[in-house]
């Protein structure tokens, strides 16, 4: 009996170059990436009966390709696919201590100030715990700059930067803000 057949790891050896290719690896990039020789990843793509390269090999290399395409798949989405679209906003005369009670509440390490419909501020965890003793402490006497606004069909790759600056940003559609993507977010997306 057959189990597998031989010309099953020719159809392997091709769907890897195909991957490969698809990915814009160099097979030198591929190799180092998996550990092995880029003379290997030649001859598995060209003639892997004569290589005949161990299960582990062809599944690690496989890994390696399906790990780089989750990271280049999360980068190619638009930030509307994974941003929260839980939206809580302060008020600038909301008392720092309720908005501290709304941050644990909800995990987060920031919250967008609006007034008038106009997003004027943010307020960071930091800055509330400079003024954790004043119990009368309005937002207005803490927040920071607003947080960037980027549009929602913005790719993740685009914001990666924006998020290593500050650590989230408001997303725009069409009847306005719609949504907020924080590094936890883009984070939550690459596991």
């Amino acid at each position: 009996m057959v189990i597998i057949e031989i010309d099953a790891l020719d159809a392997i050896s091709s769907k890897i170059r195909s991957a490969r290719v698809m990915l814009g690896l160099s097979q030198g990039t591929l190799a180092r990436m998996a550990g092995v020789s880029q003379s290997t990843i030649a001859r598995l793509e060209k003639d892997s009966k004569r290589l005949n390269p161990s299960y582990m090999m062809v599944y690690h290399i496989a890994d390696v390709l399906n790990s780089v395409s989750n990271k280049q798949g999360v980068d190619n989405m638009q930030i509307k696919e994974l941003m929260n679209k839980k939206l809580i906003f302060a008020g600038p005369d909301d008392n720092i201590r309720k908005v501290l009670k709304i941050m644990r509440e909800n995990d987060y390490s920031q919250i967008p100030v609006i007034s008038n419909g106009k997003v004027i501020g943010t307020v960071h965890e930091k800055d509330i715990l400079e003024l954790i003793g004043s119990k009368s402490a309005k937002v207005r006497e803490i927040m920071s700059t607003p947080l960037p606004e980027v549009d929602e069909s913005t790719k993740i790759r685009m914001v990666k930067p924006i998020l290593e600056e500050w650590g989230a940003v408001l997303v725009k559609g069409k009847r306005g803000i719609v949504g907020i993507f924080t590094i936890f977010d883009l984070l939550k997306a690459l596991k």
